[in-house]
Order: structure tokens, then sequence, then C-alpha cells
């Protein structure tokens, strides 16, 4: 792949964040973004060096459940310090250590408040993954069905030649030890 120049290596960056070409062309400085841009991404190189970009920022499905692991076992003191019996202050390196885990933080009168992701939420998508939940569903054989409808008179054996036909009929009546009997 040729050598980008640094604007070029910028406008790279810059792109995926947005996907405005004129806003990453803006951003990298070129002089008239908005021709420019949409200009660099025809560029073949420029195209390449994003794709190859792209590969890089890509989550793949291992990281995608270590994050959901971190998110399901997160807890507010991973982020709190006490200073005392019943304060404590927020610890701002493991904030940026771990913000990722952070859903919102709020600073009020009282100090800050911090919402994690949900952890519930996050078990369910590793479960799903995993197939922990599966749905049960009961299968019932709808032969046994009409056997048992046969047997307990229910059906005659002209409704059960009109549905499914009389070599089929004929093998039901059979299966639940009754002779067929033609009205």
């Amino acid at each position: 792949m040729a050598k980008l120049t640094d604007k070029r290596r910028a406008f790279v960056e810059y792109y995926p964040i947005s996907w405005n070409a004129t806003d990453a062309a803006r951003k990298a400085g070129f002089a008239h973004p908005n021709v420019q841009g949409p200009r660099l991404l025809k560029n073949p190189v420029i195209q390449e060096a994003i794709q190859k970009r792209m590969k890089e920022l890509a989550m793949d499905a291992d990281e995608v459940l270590l994050r959901l692991g971190q998110q399901a076992r997160a807890s507010i003191s991973d982020f709190i310090e006490p200073i005392g019996e019943h304060q404590f202050f927020l610890n701002m390196d493991k904030v940026k250590e771990k913000g990722h885990l952070i859903k919102k933080i709020r600073y009020t009168a009282s100090g800050p408040e911090i919402e994690l992701h949900d952890p519930q939420a996050a078990l369910v998508h590793i479960g799903k993954h995993f197939a922990l939940f599966t749905d049960r569903v009961k299968v019932e054989n709808w032969r046994d069905e009409v056997i048992e409808l046969i047997r307990e008179g229910k059906v005659d054996s002209d409704d059960v030649i009109e549905e499914l036909g009389s070599e089929l009929a004929q093998e039901l009546f059979e299966s639940a030890g009754i002779p067929i009997s033609s009205s």
C-alpha cells in the first residue's frame, strides 16, 4: 500500500468516527473539505486504508463476550474509595481505566452519582449466546392424538378418510386397534 500523507492518514482516522467525508476532511485540515472529502473516498489507496482501519477497530465475538462479562461483574465499589465512615470519593483513575463499564456519571449536590450498565441485561446476552435459555417446546405427535380420538370414538372413519386419505386412515385405525367401518 502506498504511503499516506499526514492529512490523508488523519482523514482515514476521522472518517469512521462520523462516516462523513466532508467532516473528516475538515478535521484532517484540508482546505476545501466539501470537495476533497468525497474525492478522497473515491481514491483506491484511501479506500484500502479505511478498510484496514475498520478491521482494526472492529470488535470480534470474543471481545464482545469479554465486555459483556465485565459489565455483568462490574460494581460501584470498582470506582469509589472511602474517606471516612460514611463518605466516598470517585476515583478518576479507575474511571479512566474502566470507564466503558459506566453508563452515566452525574454530579449532584450530594456528590457524583454513577450508573453502571445493567448487569442483568449483560447476563441475558451472554446466556443467549451460549443458548442457556432455550425455549422448551412441547412437541405433540398428531398421529398419537388422532389414534387416541379414534379409540375414544370421537372421530369416525369417514372423517379421517376425508381429512387424511384412505391409506393413512387405514394405518391410523389399525394402530388404534379398531377396524375401519364404512358408513
